[in-house]
């Protein structure tokens, strides 16, 4: 069931869905009258229908040793799939509906699909493309069929980052309007009033101003990199009939993209993205950040000025708030002058009397808004650009300020964020010290560091930072490296026991495993990059190495590549890779073959990846030993010893 190269050739980027006529002509005949290299030759020069598609492409050498198969045998459906010599999938056409006509066109990147081209109502035309597996999670509809995708169906908030960059970088306005959230979108959000005037508002100018915007532009051009979305957290625009928000709306609120020219590191503020209909979107124009420019996107689903009424006359207290945010920006914008234009030290008394002024001009608008989450954010606001402020050097009694601003709200028992200050003002103390002072006052503002996360979880148990407070305790407990481990394993025990289900409870308990595990049986797991499942307490009998690393981070490879040499009987290597972005391990594997032993991936770093919060992990690179019987031997051996340690559990 092999296609003729003659039909192969008429497969090309352009018109792959016009040729599955005679293309399926012959897929479907038992005579096979070309050689199998030129079969799978011609099968790979099939090329995604969409441009930028990351997917294997193997050179002439390893071409030679491809094979082109039935897909019957292993997908039960007419079509075929193209191997390397190790099995590992790299095409597969089928013909979904048995029509003998192609409808499908999979690609594959180090044997996971990662793109896949769809005709799923089977006319001969395109109408669906689908990035998967470590590609992302984008699907396009090409609704009219014409080549070029018409609205994303689904798209992750990063990727929503990554194509506005493109659009910006390739001055493409379709690619941005796909975008935008769409009139009905828009109207399915229930937006009315003051904030549905204003939204309908920004998507209608991203519309009309995208063009113009990067034209005008000069920072972004063709050789300009993507580096990462800044998206952070998501938030909640909650539902509010004064506000004119009919329902919960899921949003980010600032998203950004991070971008370089070289060593030049420059900004994009995309403004609002919100979720509708299980997708995203973004609701204005994104703007190239200049330092010296305030930014006007973002905020349009928290306005702070949203306390009209259906009045035509403003309010007193709107006109209150009024002059207050004027009096706050004015601040604002003083102070970023006389920092932006070099003249800290000259201005250090005037900065400092700003920072204070427009410190206490954010406490008179906490205290007049009405809203609890609109509040809350002034006070987050206070407590961040205070510490800020502080921790540069800006305002000398900052902590000092704030310290009087939680008693004042104490007294009124406002406690509600009374955490939040204690938390940005204990940091900015410890920041600023170490980055000036000498080894041992950093020594100094450590322990005091420690003594003051002790008072805070003591303090506040149920605050967000409690977790994250033991864990810092725990952590340096652990960098001290006390004999017995005793105070990090009281520390990550009230961890586990009392905010287990956080990231903070979880990665506790694996570093509980970690700690006290010597000399009993262990079972670590993760996925192979292969996507096979893995399982140390399937090797009993051998001795295990596990190699905790990320590409920053990748000592003691040449050392364990020597060790996987010479004790290839007794040892079974494992690498455990906890990089953020899948794309930089899948590439440093590329390039260094000769570390052929079995990978492990689990994206997220030492705070989110899989393989990292199992086992608690603290520092990178780390070695795990594992015993014939799949007992831990140890966690802590540094790489010159390995090779004595491997040698005892061998004989």
């Amino acid at each position: 069931m092999i296609p003729s190269v003659s039909t192969v050739l008429r497969i090309t980027t352009l018109s792959i869905v016009a040729s599955v006529a005679s293309f399926s002509t012959v897929l479907f005949t038992t005579a096979v009258a070309v050689a199998q290299d030129s079969q799978v030759d011609k099968s790979l020069k099939i090329k995604p229908d969409q441009p930028g598609v990351d997917y294997d492409q193997p050179d002439a050498a390893a071409r030679n040793k491809c094979k082109v198969e039935s897909a019957n045998k292993k997908f039960g459906l007419p079509g075929w799939v193209v191997f390397d010599n190790t099995e590992r999938i790299l095409r597969l056409f089928l013909d979904r509906n048995k029509d003998r006509k192609l409808d499908q066109w999979s690609y594959y990147k180090d044997g996971i699909e990662v793109y896949r081209d769809s005709d799923n109502d089977f006319d001969g035309k395109l109408d669906e493309h689908r990035w998967l597996g470590s590609a992302g999670m984008r699907k396009g509809i090409d609704s009219n069929e014409d080549g070029e995708i018409d609205r994303w169906e689904m798209i992750s908030v990063e990727e929503v980052a990554q194509e506005a960059f493109n659009a910006i970088k390739n001055q493409d306005n379709s690619r941005f309007g796909r975008l935008l959230v769409s009139n009905a979108e828009l109207k399915s959000l229930g937006l009315t009033g003051k904030v549905g005037r204003d939204v309908y508002k920004r998507v209608e100018d991203a519309r009309k101003g995208f063009s113009s915007m990067t034209r005008s532009q000069n920072q972004i051009g063709k050789s300009t990199e993507f580096v990462y979305s800044g998206t952070g957290q998501p938030g909640v625009a909650a539902a509010s009939k004064r506000d004119g928000i009919a329902k919960d709306i899921v949003c980010y609120d600032h998203a950004s993209v991070v971008f370089k020219n070289g060593e030049t590191v420059g900004n994009v503020a995309l403004g609002t993205i919100v979720q509708v209909n299980g997708t995203w979107r973004l609701l204005e124009l994104p703007e190239i950040v200049d330092p010296n420019k305030a930014i006007s996107n973002g905020g349009s689903l928290f306005p702070m000025q949203l306390f009209s009424t259906d009045d035509n006359e403003p309010t007193p207290l709107q006109n209150d708030l009024a002059l207050l945010f004027q009096e706050f920006q004015k601040i604002d914008n003083t102070l970023n002058a006389l920092i932006e234009e070099g003249k800290r030290k000259k201005n250090a008394v005037r900065i400092a009397s700003l920072h204070e002024q427009k410190a206490l001009t954010a406490i008179d608008i906490y205290n007049k808004v009405e809203a609890k989450q609109e509040k809350y954010s002034w006070l987050q606001n206070i407590a961040d650009t205070v510490s800020d402020a502080y921790q540069k050097e800006e305002y000398p009694r900052g902590l000092a300020f704030l310290k009087e601003f939680s008693e004042q709200l104490e007294k009124k028992n406002r406690t509600e964020g009374l955490d939040y200050i204690r938390w940005r003002s204990i940091f900015a103390k410890y920041q600023l010290i170490i980055q000036l002072q000498d080894s041992q006052a950093r020594k100094k503002a450590l322990d005091e560091l420690m003594d003051n996360l002790k008072s805070f979880v003591q303090d506040y148990p149920t605050s967000d930072f409690a977790p994250d407070a033991l864990f810092q305790l725990g952590f340096n407990n652990e960098i001290d490296n006390d004999d017995d481990n005793k105070q990090a394993i009281a520390n990550y025990t009230a961890l586990a026991r009392q905010y287990g289900a956080t990231n903070f409870g979880k990665r506790a308990k694996g570093a509980l495993a970690r700690l006290r595990g010597k000399g009993r049986p262990i079972s670590f797991k993760g996925t192979k990059s292969d996507g096979k499942r893995f399982d140390s307490a399937s090797l009993k009998g051998k001795i295990v190495l596990i190699h905790f690393w990320d590409t920053d981070a990748t000592n003691g490879l040449d050392v364990i590549q020597k060790l996987n040499a010479k004790w290839d009987k007794e040892l079974v290597v494992v690498g455990a890779n906890i990089n953020r972005e899948t794309n930089d391990f899948v590439a440093f594997v590329k390039q260094n073959r000769e570390y052929n032993w079995t990978q492990l991936h689990s994206p997220g770093g030492m705070q989110q990846s899989d393989l990292a919060v199992q086992i608690g992990l603290v520092s990178l690179p780390m070695v795990m030993l594992i015993d014939k019987e799949g007992k831990l031997v140890d966690t802590t051996l540094p790489f010159s010893d390995l090779d004595r340690e491997i040698q005892r559990l061998a004989r």
